[in-house]
């Protein structure tokens, strides 16, 4: 009976011993690795997705105007519009700006009657000067020549605009446009004379006065 007593303590102080190295063993070991943190040597769990890039916007295409040959491409902010009469070849809008509530227009005519002086003339006194001022002080004209070597004449002049669909019919019915301007100009070519008329808002002209410059001395 002792025997067997003593070789059952054995046998549980073995177990014992055995238990605790399988423990110690187990606490030493390091933890598998998270979701998301590197394993040893190996990717992390979660896989980042890179933000995609927004694609850079297109620039507007402008409209080539050939007039006789001579050729200029509007700013791409110009709106093509089909023209209002049988006179004008090319119509665009050019949207108002700040307060105004009227878009400007873009018309060109060709096979213009007349000298460019006579022309001037006519669509100057299509305005009348604001309350205070003659027509003289609130007219500009200016001569160049284009990149092309054609001839301009262009007249600068605000105040109340008598607008008319048939502007030099004295029987047409007169549409009063106070705050207004108007740039044209009188372009001669070898063939033809054509007027480039830009007409609105004041403010609304004076955002588009340097682009519309820049494309009529374009031509070429």
């Amino acid at each position: 009976m002792r025997h067997g007593w003593l070789l059952g303590l054995a046998v549980a102080v073995c177990l014992s011993v055995g238990l605790g190295q399988g423990v110690s063993v187990g606490l030493g070991q390091a933890p598998p690795p998270a979701l998301g943190q590197a394993g040893a040597g190996g990717p992390t769990g979660v896989v980042g997705t890179a933000k995609s890039q927004p694609k850079p916007k297109e620039p507007v295409m402008g409209v080539v105007v050939n007039l006789d040959g001579l050729k200029s491409e509007t700013p791409g902010n110009w709106i093509v519009e089909k023209p209002a009469n049988r006179l004008r070849s090319h119509q665009f809008r050019l949207p108002a700006v700040g307060e105004d509530t009227a878009d400007a227009e873009l018309a060109i005519l060709p096979n213009v009657q007349g000298t460019a002086e006579q022309n001037i003339q006519r669509w100057k006194e299509t305005f009348v000067p604001p309350s205070g001022k003659t027509l003289k002080e609130v007219s500009k004209v200016e001569k160049f020549t284009t990149v092309g070597k054609a001839s301009a004449v262009m007249l600068d002049v605000h105040g109340t605009y008598l607008y008319k669909d048939r502007p030099f019919d004295p029987t047409a019915k007169v549409d009063v446009r106070p705050g207004y301007r108007m740039l044209t100009v009188i372009l001669e070519t070898k063939e033809n004379i054509h007027q480039i008329r830009l007409t609105g808002p004041y403010k609304t002209v004076e955002r588009y006065k340097k682009s519309f410059e820049d494309w009529v001395r374009a031509f070429q």
